[in-house]
């Protein structure tokens, strides 16, 4: 849960300094990080729904 926290301020941190910086890297590289947030948190439900 800790990782899936972290991973979501950097994805804030790192969109709102893409957009100030206009760096298309920088805002590709947080979306890349939501894409990891979005993995770390269906991951507890994948595990959990095979467990069934």
């Amino acid at each position: 849960m800790a990782v899936l926290i972290i991973n979501l301020a950097m994805f804030f941190i790192g969109l709102g300094a893409g957009i100030v910086a206009r760096s298309s890297v920088l805002q590709a590289d947080a979306v890349d990080m939501v894409g990891d947030a979005i993995v770390y948190g269906l991951s507890p439900w994948a595990m959990n729904r095979r467990a069934r």
